[in-house]
């Protein structure tokens, strides 16, 4: 209670907070309040006679993201005070003006008249803010623009957390990454993607923000200033050539709503927002110069444009109620937001008076008044002062203070390293770039990643207690909770095409950047470690297996990045003496042990790196190096014990149980061979695959060929001999410490399996000859196979004569360049197949499958097996039940009760029942279509065609329009 009365007693003239940074009448920019009035009276105007939209919806909302984002000195300031000048300036008013209209509309309703006013009814009290602050939905319909208030208070924290981060700096790299952040909102508002359950709209921000630093580059560029400083005609020109790009997009229709998302026109819109702020700009600066009282009107209006903003759609609804009292409208003409067409025309301009006038008073008024100043976001003074004393509570002074520090630091560093090898920076940035195409690319290819995703589809909570009943199931209860989050970082967006591997790709992105570090503290090499994240990240091979990357990476890919978390910090650990980096670490070895039973298996890991870091005559003072991780592993295995006593199971997954020494040894040997680098390439069933799939086209082997240059180019830099004088004082440089590297890398590549060779699931199913050639922990075993090749390759160009070290590089290349047309070929074979599956998906959604409701249907085609993906028997009946909420039952095998069969032919679908058949077409078909059904001939005679969720149908009755030969169903 205390500090509360501390931050908000009365400030007075000896509080130096209190002077700072307050807005003066005299020291507001003029042109800046004009622009503002005339904006704000467009978006009055527009909603008034719905005439100029056209025009005023390219880019009404952007100029005012603009604006804001030019008034808005991010630099000057902390984070603290900027965080808490938008919660008061923004977030409060928000809270306020849900608060007072959902109590004026909870009256309105009780005295009967809100569904007169409004025509829907009143949802009730708690649920109106709840769907306000939980789900972004406004049932306040005269307080609709309190969406742009949340959205620039969302932008705003963004921005501020960004350039925090950026050094305090808005700088090219800011720039860049507030369009990517702008382009991939277009993408989720292409791809029909909502993030819910949020303050504000997620694509909204995205899209927004880019004019918001936009209006920041401009003032601290001073744009503005140099655009009036042009001639006369310079002006004239540059004023000319964007009302033509303004008129143009009119005329083509380009209605930009970024309120509905209505932003369809990507590449345009930029183009067309910007020369219409260039208008308003121009306009806005001639009236400044010109017309005295108009500039004085327009100022007095943009000073007051947030109030208007707020209140205008309320006088709106007042207007058409004053026409209703006076008998010149009926009742049914005022349900609305605006004036009815019929209306508009007449009283557009009488509206526009009343609704700005109005909002302009009750403004006014509403500043006027001491505590609800505050409460709207005005009290300046108040604003500062506590904004100000937050910053100097000594928490947050010495939190800010270890940012600081941390920061500069960091990029001290950053800077150097990209001054010295900006060119290296950014060929790793270009190689992770091409690395992600075909990984992006890739589908599901079996048969549990399928089933994950048609969970996923039915959200996020049926997904995490389904997938937490399987693991307890299968006696993996400590694993449940974890596992069930973690997979599901795989299948985000699993109805948006390929688009939920973004995820899986951000997770294997991610396990190498932890790889690195992990590398980097153990070695103290940063070239070494930067060329082996490298090499795992090139040679990480898509096959047609139970492993990552193609399968499992939410579940074993998440978890292995943990691991290498966990050891960077214990390296880290054992290098300073601090009990905070051993906490971490052992906290994220724990989870990684819950996640899956194998990683208990890397304990001996982190006692090798305590042996490898200190000398031995030095080990019987740090015995509690050896300790820790010793301690963490008995608890989990304690914890592990009595879970397995909770949760029983008989899952063999988990149940040891072999007939001889050589079951476990071939599971162990197979995938000792399986997890070297490069090792598909050369063995003979991918080759056969290779042959058989080869799809490459131009686009693909430019990929390929600028991955290789890449890879080349950094492996050169990186291993050249200039470099290796910076690394010779490292424990690296010995040879027992080499030695000792090598058989430790060699050792995971063996003891992470021994867990699965000897579990009675893998027994006789894991070989070179037959069965699986992977597992889900082979991926663990791969980098450290990675490691093993990158450190022989190291020691080999640090050592050798020049000529021999690029030979080296070029070997390595070749192999790499190898692995990418792998990765190509299996990628996009894996798409194809995937689309297949979302063709079906789309047919299975059609309204005339729909109808079919409580039929059995037999279908051998919709279960075609496709490489290692086998659909279970049930599988489409299923996702008819969970997905699309309709009982069909689909089966792969005959049975006497069927009503027809379904068939599929890579290019149409049809349905044959007792009456008639239904095909089912992307393209529309004009003349006779053959086809076959289970090898018998199906002629159909292609009539009249309806659209049906894409495909054209056609419907032709059996005895009219085909000839069917088989004599069952």
């Amino acid at each position: 209670m205390g500090l509360i009365k501390q931050l908000f007693v009365e400030d007075n003239v000896s509080n130096p907070i209190s002077l700072c940074n307050i807005e003066k009448d005299h020291n507001r920019i003029e042109w800046v309040d004009v622009f503002k009035g005339i904006m704000i009276l467009l978006v009055v105007i527009g909603f008034a006679t719905g005439k100029f939209n056209g025009w005023i919806y390219q880019f009404y909302m952007a100029a005012f993201f603009f604006i804001s984002g030019f008034l808005f000195n991010v630099e000057k300031k902390n984070t603290v005070s900027i965080v808490m000048k938008s919660i008061l300036t923004l977030l409060l008013p928000f809270a306020f003006f849900i608060l007072c209209g959902d109590s004026f509309n909870y009256i309105i309703n009780r005295v009967g008249v809100y569904k007169a006013l409004f025509g829907d009814e009143y949802i009730g009290f708690w649920a109106t803010i709840k769907e306000a602050f939980l789900h972004n939905r406004l049932y306040i319909q005269y307080l609709g623009t309190l969406w742009f208030i949340v959205t620039l208070f969302a932008i705003e924290i963004t921005i501020a957390l960004l350039v925090s981060i950026n050094n305090k700096k808005v700088d090219v790299k800011m720039i860049t990454l507030s369009f990517l952040l702008f382009v991939l909102g277009f993408l989720s508002v292409d791809d029909d993607i909502h993030l819910e359950n949020l303050l504000f709209n997620i694509n909204i921000l995205l899209i927004s923000q880019f004019y918001f630093v936009l209006g920041i580059i401009v003032k601290k560029w001073q744009v503005h200033t140099k655009l009036l400083e042009f001639s006369f005609l310079g002006k004239a020109f540059l004023f000319f050539v964007c009302a033509v790009i303004a008129l143009l997009a009119k005329l083509h229709e380009i209605t930009i709503g970024i309120a509905s998302e209505n932003s369809l026109h990507q590449f345009a819109e930029p183009i067309v927002i910007i020369s219409s702020i260039i208008i308003i700009f121009y306009t806005a600066a001639f009236i400044c110069k010109v017309s005295k009282k108009l500039k004085n009107v327009l100022r007095f209006i943009g000073k007051d444009s947030y109030g208007i903003m707020i209140f205008f759609f309320g006088f709106f609804k007042l207007f058409m109620v004053a026409l209703y009292l006076f008998g010149s409208a009926k009742k049914k003409q005022i349900r609305g937001l605006v004036l009815p067409a019929e209306f508009s025309g007449k009283y557009w301009l009488l509206l526009t008076i009343f609704s700005v006038t109005g909002a302009v008073v009750i403004w006014e008024v509403l500043k006027r008044i001491r505590y609800i100043r505050f409460l709207v976001g005005q009290d300046t003074e108040k604003n500062v002062a506590i904004s100000g004393r937050v910053s100097e509570l000594p928490t947050i002074k010495k939190m800010n203070s270890q940012i600081a520090e941390k920061r500069t630091d960091l990029f001290r560093n950053m800077d150097m390293f990209l001054r010295k090898h900006n060119v290296l920076f950014f060929c790793l940035l270009a190689i992770i770039i091409l690395f992600s195409i075909p990984q992006m690319r890739t589908g599901i290819i079996i048969n549990d990643e399928l089933q994950a995703r048609c969970l996923a589809m039915q959200g996020f909570r049926k997904f995490y207690t389904t997938e937490f009943d399987g693991w307890k199931a299968q006696g993996r209860l400590l694993a449940a909770p974890i596992n069930s989050f973690t997979k599901y970082l795989s299948f985000i967006w699993p109805d948006k095409g390929t688009l939920f591997r973004l995820g899986s790709v951000i997770i294997l992105v991610f396990v190498v950047v932890a790889y690195t570090m992990m590398i980097n503290s153990i070695f103290r090499d940063i070239r070494f470690a930067v060329f082996c994240g490298v090499s795992a990240l090139s040679c990480m091979p898509i096959v047609f297996e139970h492993m990552c990357p193609g399968a499992f990476v939410g579940f074993i890919g998440f978890s292995a990045g943990l691991l290498f978390c966990s050891v960077y910090f214990y390296a880290k650990y054992i290098s300073v003496n601090k009990g905070k980096y051993a906490f971490v670490s052992m906290l994220l070895f724990f989870v990684s042990m819950m996640s899956y039973e194998a990683f208990i298996t890397f304990t001996p890991l982190y006692l090798m790196i305590v042996f490898g870091l200190i000398k031995y005559r030095k080990l019987d003072a740090k015995i509690n190096f050896f300790a820790i991780p010793v301690i963490t592993s008995i608890l989990y295995l304690v914890c592990y014990v009595v879970s397995g006593k909770i949760a029983q199971s008989g899952y063999d997954g988990n149940q040891l149980g072999f007939d001889n020494i050589m079951g476990p040894l071939t599971i162990i040997s197979t995938l000792f061979v399986v997890c070297i680098p490069g090792f598909f390439v050369a063995f003979s069933r991918y080759q056969s695959y290779k042959a058989v799939l080869y799809n490459l086209e131009g686009l693909d082997y430019l990929r390929i060929a600028l991955f290789a240059i890449l890879f080349a180019y950094v492996c050169y830099k990186l291993l050249s001999k200039e470099y290796s004088k910076e690394s010779s004082e490292n424990k690296s440089s010995g040879k027992g410490f080499k030695l000792y590297a090598i058989l430790c890398g060699i050792s995971y590549m063996i003891l992470p399996s021994t867990p699965n060779s000897v579990s009675k699931m893998y027994q006789d199913n894991v070989s070179l000859d037959h069965g699986f050639l992977c597992l889900p922990i082979t991926f663990l075993e791969y980098f450290a196979a990675s490691f093993v090749m990158s450190y022989l390759i190291m020691i080999l160009c640090r050592t050798a004569h020049r000529k021999y070290y690029v030979v080296v590089i070029a070997l390595m290349t070749l192999l790499v360049l190898n692995i990418q047309q792998m990765n190509d070929i299996f990628s996009k074979e894996q798409n194809r197949n995937f689309e297949r599956l979302q063709e079906i998906e789309a047919f299975l959604q059609t309204d005339v499958i729909k109808g079919l409701d409580g039929k059995f249907y037999y279908s051998e085609d919709l279960y075609k097996q496709e490489n290692l993906l086998a659909i279970h028997d049930n599988y489409w009946s299923t996702y008819c039940l969970d997905v699309l909420d309709f009982d069909l039952k689909i089966g792969k095998e005959r049975n006497e009760h069927q009503s027809g069969i379904i068939g599929y032919n890579d290019e149409v679908f049809y349905v044959v029942d007792e009456d008639r058949i239904i095909v089912f077409s992307r393209d529309r078909m004009d003349t006779e279509r053959v086809m076959t059904l289970e090898g018998e001939p199906l002629a159909v005679w292609v009539g009249e065609t309806t659209m049906d969720n894409g495909f054209n149908v056609y419907s032709v009755d059996r005895n009219d329009g085909s000839i069917y030969k088989a004599d069952n169903y």
